[in-house]
């Protein structure tokens, strides 16, 4: 079984970027996770699923049309803390379920 070593997952980074660097910043990203509830259909986790990670976000709007909870990352109840970090720390305890969750996403969407 093949899974992604873990890059930086001690040192979270919340960055301004260009849309352009986009890929490349996922691409070197274990995680994505959105606590955006009012998503319409959710482009930064389409953007998650083409770079191959796995994604937090919450139960809420568009995103259950595009995220399957345990296939291709893990959805949490919308304002529930303790939800959120559980699921958060799935991912970050299980590296192969992550990984396994990333490749299962890969296929949704990809970069134009």
């Amino acid at each position: 079984m093949h899974y992604r070593k873990t890059k930086h997952l001690n040192t979270p980074h919340l960055l301004g970027i260009s849309p352009d660097d986009v890929p490349a910043l996922l691409a070197n990203s274990d995680i994505h996770v959105t606590t955006s509830e009012k998503e319409t259909k959710g482009v930064t986790i389409l953007e998650a699923f083409a770079a191959g990670i796995p994604a937090v976000a919450p139960r809420a709007g568009g995103l259950v049309d595009s995220l399957e909870d345990g296939e291709n990352g893990l959805l949490f109840t919308p304002q529930d803390k303790v939800d959120f970090t559980s699921k958060l720390k799935i991912l970050i305890d299980n590296p192969i379920i992550a990984s396994n969750n990333g490749a299962k996403s890969q296929g949704i969407c990809c970069w134009l």
